[in-house]
């Protein structure tokens, strides 16, 4: 999608189907689509004369939720907000959720906890409990930095060690409409209950109102 110029802008398991659909000749028997485009938007657009943000909170990036000051100049302006890095922060949470059956952050405490100390509450001991390689830690951590121009594009995490082995026979197609019958089921949810309203499989809008000032101060990028 960011190829085509486009952002994604709510990605979470629930608009995540895992179809098989065998294709004669290849040597992978399954699709990935993403579903509800309904707040997506061209790259362009994305951020003009936006006053609010939407999103499912467990699933939106740092930035968005007031926890890391967008733009360089630390204005604050949403406008300064890469919605392309906040993509890829959303599947950086998919990811962990994937692998280890668990939300990374239950409460908006923990996020913020970690945005001040990424090194340090990466769960580096947890993923290698999980037998999850160095590679794929490295994808993870590197998807979730809290200053969004440090975190990998989709060209670059299409690219990374990790994915790249899975990725060298499979070709990526943007999908519009379908007629073939197969059977689609949406990702499985985590066991572990979350105070956000992704839970439920909500979207929601984060207004200015938010009570940021409630929370503990932003980091900046």
């Amino acid at each position: 999608m960011h190829s085509l110029g486009y952002a994604r802008r709510d990605i979470k398991p629930q608009n995540v189907l895992i179809q098989q659909c065998p294709v004669e000749g290849t040597p992978h028997g399954w699709w990935v689509k993403l579903t509800d485009f309904g707040i997506s938007k061209p790259l362009e657009t994305a951020t003009a004369g936006t006053s609010t943000v939407i999103g499912t909170p467990s699933y939106m990036a740092p930035e968005l939720l007031g926890l890391v000051t967008p733009g360089s100049l630390g204005t604050g302006n949403t406008a300064d907000i890469s919605y392309p890095a906040a993509d890829m922060w959303a599947l950086g949470i998919m990811t962990y959720r994937m692998v280890m059956g668990i939300a990374l952050f239950s409460i908006y405490w923990e996020m913020s906890q970690y945005c001040h100390n990424p090194e340090v509450q990466f769960p580096h001991s947890q993923l290698e409990d999980r037998n999850i390689s160095p590679d794929g830690c490295a994808f993870i951590q590197a998807l979730l930095a809290p200053r969004f121009p440090l975190r990998l594009s989709s060209t670059a995490a299409l690219a990374h060690r990790w994915i790249r082995p899975s990725t060298s026979n499979v070709s990526a197609a943007v999908i519009v409409e379908s007629d073939t019958d197969c059977s689609s089921t949406s990702s499985a949810q985590s066991s572990r209950n979350s105070s956000f309203d992704e839970e439920r499989g909500m979207t929601t809008v984060v207004s200015d109102a938010m009570n940021i000032s409630s929370h503990p101060s932003p980091v900046r990028a």
